[in-house]
């Protein structure tokens, strides 16, 4: 199939099961091919993936034996650096709806002081703002990755960069981040890496509620497109030592 899309970074998969046969099988995207026999079985279905920048490009399964047999099911392809979660349609595209986690601000967070935690993933999606936690609900006062400052992480409070590109956040491996704040400073913590102290005006101003995994509700290019594993927000400042141990 021949798909009429930019030369924009997207994930092909399937979820294939081979029924006869034990020649190769390789999935394709454009001239980017991808052998997967050794992944495949006769009794359950293992989704493959592959990933490229690719204009215009031709997705299929190619058989290295005539006469081989596999099942497919769940073909998709999709923008971005990794496959999601399937979404059953035909040959008409479907727009993902993001995830919404609202919490209660009351009984959960400090808007004078606090420490947050969160171990993510997200997509390498160049110009967009990965909402990892946002307290106020409506975009204003927030944890993100700011990817179009290659992947480093900000509190959206003007753009507060709490740590430089430099710490190495790589965007397709698990990271576990961390904020602290009170009075009139805050700092950031990632991979074990302490950031500069940056300045704090002393109150988030928090909402009734503050989510997780978005920037804001219905904010364009503010979701978070990866995983959020763990999520934990402190009604006290941890020690620097303590946010430095916990995101190692």
């Amino acid at each position: 199939q021949t798909i009429t899309e930019a030369a924009t970074l997207s994930a092909y998969s399937a979820f294939l099961r081979r029924i006869t046969g034990t020649g190769t099988i390789t999935i394709q995207q454009g001239a980017s091919t991808l052998e997967v026999s050794a992944s495949l079985n006769t009794n359950t279905y293992t989704r493959v993936e592959i990933d490229a920048t690719v204009l215009n490009p031709t997705t299929g399964i190619v058989f290295g034996t005539s006469g081989d047999k596999i099942a497919v099911d769940m073909r998709q392809f999709e923008n971005g650096g990794f496959a999601s979660s399937p979404i059953p349609t035909t040959t008409v595209a479907v727009t993902r709806n993001a995830d919404v986690l609202m919490y209660s601000v009351a009984g959960n967070m400090s808007g004078t002081s606090g420490s947050w935690y969160v171990e993510a993933t997200w997509a390498n999606v160049t110009g967009a703002n990965a909402g990892l936690i946002d307290a106020d609900s409506v975009g204003n006062k927030g944890l993100i990755i700011n990817s179009a400052s290659g992947g480093c992480l900000d509190f959206y409070d003007g753009n507060t960069q709490l740590l430089s590109p430099a710490v190495a956040l790589v965007q397709t491996t698990p990271q576990k981040l961390a904020v602290s704040y009170r009075g009139s400073s805050m700092q950031g913590f990632a991979a074990g890496t302490a950031g500069t102290v940056r300045a704090f005006n002393g109150d988030l101003n928090a909402g009734t509620n503050f989510t997780v995994g978005v920037r804001g509700i219905g904010g364009s290019s503010m979701a978070l497109s990866g995983t959020i594993r763990n999520v934990r927000i402190y009604p006290t400042v941890l020690s620097a030592a303590q946010l430095q141990t916990m995101t190692t």
